[in-house]
């Protein structure tokens, strides 16, 4: 039998699976849905997002993003994740950041 993806049900904008902010607080990702098991993914895989920025002006769009680019880019927020989130991504190493989503320059 196939091991089901537990993140694979999309859920509600008010209760995502995840929570990522960019280290200056201006960008929000909120992982709504995964398309493959996190022991699965690879620099190609996707989440499906709600996604806010300093340039929508307070609302979120929808949309497919790279797994690798939200979790470097930003930063794992584990009191609005699931214990199950946390408990598979929370010792996530794939962080690059800080980086400047504006300038596209990494912050020392």
């Amino acid at each position: 039998m196939a091991v089901k993806n537990p993140f694979g049900k999309t859920v509600e904008q008010s209760t995502p699976h995840a929570t990522y902010r960019s280290p200056d607080g201006s960008w929000e990702w909120l992982v709504l849905k995964t398309y493959q098991r996190p022991d699965m993914e690879d620099q190609h895989s996707r989440w499906f997002l709600a996604v806010m920025s300093p340039f929508l002006y307070g609302s979120h769009e929808l949309g497919d993003g790279y797994a690798r680019d939200i979790r470097n880019q930003g930063i794992l927020i584990p009191e609005e994740s699931t214990p199950e989130w946390v408990e598979a991504y929370g010792g996530d190493t794939m962080k690059l950041g800080p980086f400047n989503l504006l300038t596209g320059e990494v912050q020392v």
